[in-house]
């Protein structure tokens, strides 16, 4: 299972900043969504690439902005497991 320490956000965070955006939060624009799953799919090649879309998805309309990455993260992590 999918642990905090184990996806590396360096890259997340260079983009973030790059476009001017706060690392601390997570949007839901394409790139950041993309990277979230190639990083969770790497981690948990058990679950399908839908099924971790689904996750987030669920997540992005249920809980209000600003959305703290790792906070969010953890979210999309508790719903995979409902989701099993």
């Amino acid at each position: 299972m999918i642990t905090m320490s184990s996806i590396c956000w360096k890259e997340f965070d260079l983009r973030k900043q790059a476009e001017g955006g706060d690392i601390r939060y997570f949007s839901f624009n394409e790139w950041e969504i993309d990277y979230l799953v190639e990083r969770m799919r790497e981690e948990n090649p058990e679950f399908s690439e839908i099924r971790i879309l689904r996750a987030i998805l669920t997540c992005c309309e249920t809980i209000p902005a600003p959305h703290p990455k790792n906070e969010f993260y953890e979210y999309v992590l508790n719903k995979l497991r409902e989701l099993n």
